[in-house]
């Protein structure tokens, strides 16, 4: 069609569809078949620019999909994965970037999706994972409807009508997620009770969330989401508002967080959890000597005071820790704030500029004076050498 093949694939397996193999594919389907491959290829006007129906642990991969009704459909399928497809709809008609129906362990990773009415569609389908995507300008960013038992987590929705919106679908968590400038940040639309919602960033929604009478849970008891237009204090110090954030009468979070949330991946592949209301860049581990370095400057001009709550893996620093900004202890800083066996939690605070801040394990601070210590001795033992010997008479 318009030049371009169509590869219709039924009950096949162990086959892989790409710009290689396959330079003129303008459309794919994929029937009944295990272990399909579809990646690197740029698919344009179709209804659906990759459809599996009934297929089993395959991939969808590196998909350049515009000006589709439907960009990818994944219906009726198991132990799939699309990952680091892009996304992008003109037309004016109903449309959607990524749509998973009646199917279940699907996999979304790195996915872009750009101007359709609905970013994901996940519609009667369970245990999925979308880890890393962003969707922006659509009506529904991310869509779960009659969809139970999966996890959102580390997802940008932005400038979407609702960055994420549920309708009867419960037990899912939604965690770590940037949803930001939305009309809704997350709206329950019809009853969904029992859904976790925690370590979420809701910034400058219109409203941030809608319940409709839902019940669920807003926190982990130890931290919840942050809301820009929280107006509690944090007295105690410790990065959590003394009081509840409200969202109505039957939902509430109990620990709201006083800046934004980030997670940081570490070379042993455990997180280092930050919650500051400063921006962070350039954060690295590095292993060979337990320490964490970061780089922290104002979020806006006019902000002189900053803070860090930090959780730390103790497999990745041992306590006690030692925290320094541009080389001094920070003027404020509580090294046992919080700890559950597996993690310590600490909190420092600071005047701001851009700051270097390092921690490290209280034994490594210790350790680099015996050395200071160790070298001054060997310096002064050399230099007494070296000094001419005194003649007596």
């Amino acid at each position: 069609v318009d030049g371009k093949a169509i590869y219709y694939l039924v009950n096949q397996h162990n086959i892989t569809i790409n710009a290689s193999a396959n330079p003129t594919a303008g459309y794919v389907a994929v029937i009944n078949s295990t272990n399909i491959i579809v990646t690197n290829l740029n698919l344009t006007h179709n209804r659906h620019g990759v459809l599996l129906f009934n297929v089993s642990n395959s991939m969808i991969e590196n998909i350049r999909a515009y000006d589709n009704s439907r960009g990818i459909t994944i219906w009726g399928c198991s132990n799939c994965t699309t990952v680091g497809n892009a996304v992008t709809v003109t037309t004016s008609a109903y449309t959607s970037g990524i749509e998973i129906f009646y199917s279940n362990n699907i996999s979304a990773f790195e996915n872009i999706i750009v101007n359709s009415t609905e970013g994901f569609m996940l519609y009667s389908s369970e245990n999925l994972v979308l880890n890393k995507n962003m969707v922006n300008s659509t009506t529904y960013g991310i869509y779960l409807l009659y969809s139970n038992s999966s996890i959102i987590q580390k997802n940008t929705a932005t400038e979407n009508v609702y960055g994420i919106s549920l309708g009867y679908s419960i037990n899912n968590t939604f965690i770590e997620n940037n949803i930001m400038q939305n009309n809704y940040g997350i709206a329950f639309l019809y009853p969904s009770n029992d859904n976790t919602v925690y370590h979420n960033n809701f910034v400058e929604n219109n409203k941030q969330a809608y319940s409709n009478n839902s019940m669920n849970v807003w926190d982990n008891n130890v931290e919840g989401n942050y809301w820009s237009n929280y107006t509690g204090v944090d007295l105690d110090h410790d990065g959590i508002g003394d009081t509840s954030h409200t969202i109505d009468a039957n939902n509430t979070d109990n620990y709201p967080l006083m800046g934004m949330f980030s997670s940081f991946n570490t070379s042993l592949r455990k997180y280092v959890n930050v919650v500051s209301n400063s921006t962070i860049e350039d954060f690295k581990y590095f292993e060979s000597n337990s320490t964490i370095r970061m780089y922290v400057f104002n979020t806006t001009i006019n902000q002189t005071f900053g803070f860090c709550r930090v959780c730390i893996p103790k497999i990745l620093i041992a306590p006690n820790y030692t925290v320094t900004i541009d080389g001094v202890e920070p003027y404020y800083v509580n090294y046992t704030l919080y700890d559950n066996g597996t993690h310590r939690w600490i909190y420092f605070a600071y005047e701001h500029s851009t700051l270097e801040i390092v921690i490290v394990p209280e034994f490594l601070t210790w350790t680099s004076m015996l050395l200071m210590l160790i070298v001054l001795t060997v310096a002064i033992a050399i230099y007494k050498r070296r000094l001419p010997k005194t003649r007596t008479h």
